[in-house]
């Protein structure tokens, strides 16, 4: 078949939990079928992956998304009722690239996150023109987590224009998911919660493709720790100037972390991620704690980390930073928001805090008892290299991809 592929940014380098996603089943995709693809470039520093993705295609386009006039579309949007996430991403660039696909002939689209649905959508083909068929990977409810940042900034101007974007989107995703012919998400949590917000889909529209794990690449034998001397080391690994991010770490070094380290003076806390907010930046002054910025590998950090935690009290979908840790070897300490969409044993794989007293008790038990950290870890291992597989999300994309658009060749929808 032949199929257009849109991407909301750059699906290279695999870095960080959408591009993990999107690398890997683009690749599948790759594997059986000739590629359109398209994606936005919102960093300087993904230019490079031009040259890694051409040679999965038939044709590309690397489309320069300029935050300015994004802004500015979507303050614009907000004003006249509309969502400030379509906006967002609304370019007659990539307007243009689906139209000299069709142009060119194909079979159906796959889109990768809601609001790039808005193309497909709202494209028509040949005469009489028919709705362009195509397949959404949402990953994530979106308009479920603008809500989650309305309801953690209680009486407040920006949690009035949250909540009003959540509302927005949610419209949105509907008609994108009626209008497609498959919606996808990460997780069986996250498909029902879509399915409550939209009684009124067909049965069976709404599918998962679940997310995976490297286990060789993220094999702690053959990674050298990171030198940052000796003491334990705890480790939170993400994009930091992801709002959910900031918080959960936020929280943590409010909150645990003063007890922690009272206790423990030789304990440090590394916050590992690009991009970091100035907020983030900031905590660097806290004793004990590091903020590296950018680094060209996590691996290193993880295979250095004592305990990784995922303080997260805003979180859709799967973490990746958790099955990455887990196949690192490590004794994980997570949120139940962050667990959630997880196939692993709380108690046994990895271990679950709420509030500020259990992370302390928590992190304090497995830095007590080292072997039982390390058991944990070797556990959670297994447990990722048994459950998790870029292979069979890969495999379940394809299939649902090539029933749904060998579905539309012969006058019938899934």
């Amino acid at each position: 078949m032949r199929i257009v592929c849109l991407f909301h940014r750059t699906p290279w380098p695999p870095d960080k939990g959408d591009k993990l996603r999107a690398w890997h089943l683009l690749r599948a995709l790759a594997s059986r079928h000739e590629l359109d693809v398209g994606w936005f470039v919102d960093d300087p520093a993904d230019r490079a992956a031009e040259s890694v993705i051409a040679p999965l295609a038939r044709a590309h386009a690397a489309i320069p998304l300029k935050r300015l006039p994004a802004l500015l579309r979507g303050a614009s949007a907000l004003a006249s009722g509309g969502s400030l996430s379509i906006a967002w991403f609304r370019h007659r660039g990539m307007r243009r690239f689906l139209a000299e696909a069709l142009d060119r002939g194909i079979d159906g689209a796959y889109v990768f996150s809601g609001p790039m649905a808005q193309y497909p959508t709202f494209a028509s083909v040949g005469a009489p023109a028919r709705a362009l068929p195509f397949v959404t990977d949402f990953v994530d409810v979106d308009s479920l987590k603008w809500r989650d940042y309305a309801a953690h900034r209680r009486l407040s101007a920006l949690a009035l224009l949250h909540a009003c974007e959540g509302r927005r989107l949610a419209v949105f995703e509907g008609v994108a998911a009626r209008a497609a012919q498959a919606a996808l998400f990460v997780s069986e949590a996250e498909a029902e919660r879509f399915r409550a917000l939209n009684p009124d889909l067909p049965a069976g529209r709404v599918k998962v493709v679940e997310n995976g794990v490297d286990a060789d690449c993220l094999d702690p034998a053959v990674v050298r720790p990171v030198a940052v001397g000796d003491g334990p080391l705890i480790v939170f690994t993400g994009r930091m100037d992801y709002p959910p991010n900031i918080d959960a770490v936020r929280w943590f070094v409010d909150h645990p972390w003063p007890d922690l380290h009272a206790v423990c003076p030789g304990l440090r806390f590394a916050i590992v991620g690009a991009e970091p907010t100035r907020t983030v930046r900031r905590l660097a002054c806290r004793a004990g704690i590091i903020v590296t910025g950018r680094v060209a590998d996590i691996r290193p950090w993880l295979a250095r980390a004592d305990i990784a935690i995922a303080p997260l009290r805003i979180a859709r979908g799967v973490q990746n930073k958790l099955l990455e840790a887990m196949a690192m070897a490590r004794p994980v300490v997570a949120s139940p928001a962050a667990l959630e969409g997880i196939d692993a044993r709380p108690g046994e794989d990895l271990l679950c805090a709420r509030s500020a007293d259990e992370w302390i008790a928590t992190i304090r038990g497995l830095l007590e008892s080292p072997e039982k950290g390390k058991r944990m870890g070797e556990r959670a291992r297994a447990r990722v290299k048994e459950r998790y597989g870029w292979d069979a999300a890969g495999n379940r994309l394809l299939e649902i991809i090539e029933t749904a658009f060998a579905g539309d060749r012969e006058g019938r929808r899934i």
